[in-house]
C-alpha cells in the first residue's frame, strides 16, 4: 500500500514541490489547465501567503492522493493495459487530487492520473505526451466511492458511468494514446480545443470507430498488463510536479473546467 513519509522529509519534499513548480509555469502559457490543485498553489505562492501554510496544504493533498490512489488499486483493482511498443521504463504517472465540491451533503472529489510517455510515435522522438484519466469520488459516512471516470478522445472527453464497476482496466492504444475504460460505456463530453462547452453530446461513429479500431489493434499486437497491487516498475509520483511536453494537454481545454 502507497503510505505518505511521516517523517521530517516531508517539509523538504514539499519544499522542493514548490520551487519545482515555480520554476516550470512561471512562464508558461496554460491557458489555466493546469491541475487546480496545482493552479492554487500557484495561487498561494503569488499571493504570498507564508510557505508553512502552504507546505501544510500541500501534505494534506499528499495524505488525499494518497488515500484515493489506495482506493483505486486495492478496492477497485487497478490495471492498466500498455501496448507492447510502450516500455513501462518510459512511463510516469503523476497523480493529483482536487476537492471539487466539499459542502455539507454533497462532497465531491477528483483524482487525475496524468500518465507521461516519453515519445509520440517513435521511441526517442523527444515529443513526450500526457494522457490524463480523472475519476471522481464523492465522500459518504462509509468513505470515498467511485462515480465517474473521464479520459479523452482527441479533444474531447469519454466519460463514464462506473459507480457499479469492480474492476478498472484501462487499455492504451498503440504507443500510449487514447486511454479507453474496458468493459465500460461511455458519453461524449464536447470539449473544443479553442472553446469550453461541456455539452453531453453521445457518441459518434468516429468515436466508437476510432476507439474500437485502437483497441483491437493494441489486443492483436499484443499488451503488457501492469496490475497495481502487485510489483511493477510503473514510476509513479503521488503530486509530482508535472513535466513539460511538446504535446501539453493543458495549451487546450481538454477538460471542462470545472472536473479539474
Amino acid at each position: 500500500m502507497i503510505s505518505i513519509n511521516k517523517e521530517k522529509n516531508d517539509e523538504i519534499w514539499a519544499k522542493k514541490l514548490i520551487d519545482e513548480c515555480i520554476s516550470n509555469y512561471k512562464d508558461n502559457d496554460t491557458g489555466g489547465y493546469i491541475p487546480k490543485c496545482l493552479n492554487e498553489l500557484k495561487d498561494q505562492i503569488e499571493r504570498g501567503i507564508k510557505r508553512e501554510n502552504i507546505i501544510y496544504y500541500i501534505l494534506d493533498l499528499k495524505k488525499l492522493a494518497t488515500d484515493l490512489f489506495n482506493k483505486l488499486i486495492f478496492e477497485y483493482n487497478l490495471e492498466y493495459q500498455l501496448p507492447l511498443n510502450v516500455n513501462p521504463d518510459d512511463v510516469a504517472i503523476y497523480v493529483w487530487p482536487s476537492i471539487l465540491s466539499n459542502g455539507n451533503s454533497l462532497k465531491l472529489y477528483s483524482l487525475t492520473l496524468y500518465n507521461w510517455f516519453s515519445f509520440s510515435f517513435k521511441k526517442g522522438d523527444g515529443k513526450s505526451e500526457l494522457e490524463p484519466v480523472t475519476f471522481i469520488f464523492n465522500k459518504k459516512k462509509d468513505g470515498y466511492n467511485l462515480s465517474m471516470a473521464y479520459a479523452r478522445v482527441h479533444y474531447d472527453l469519454c466519460e463514464y458511468n462506473i459507480d457499479k464497476i469492480k474492476n478498472i482496466k484501462i487499455i492504451f492504444a498503440r504507443y500510449g494514446h487514447t486511454p479507453y475504460i474496458l468493459g465500460q460505456n461511455y458519453v461524449r463530453v464536447r470539449c473544443p480545443k479553442l472553446k469550453h462547452n461541456s455539452a453531453r453530446v453521445g457518441r459518434k461513429y468516429w468515436d466508437r470507430m476510432w476507439l474500437s479500431a485502437g483497441n483491437i489493434f493494441t489486443r492483436i499486437t499484443g499488451v503488457r498488463k501492469i496490475q497495481f497491487k502487485f510489483k511493477n516498475n510503473l514510476k509513479t509520483y503521488i503530486l509530482g510536479c508535472l513535466p513539460k511536453t511538446m504535446n501539453n494537454p493543458f495549451k487546450s481545454p481538454i477538460y471542462p473546467i470545472q472536473f479539474f
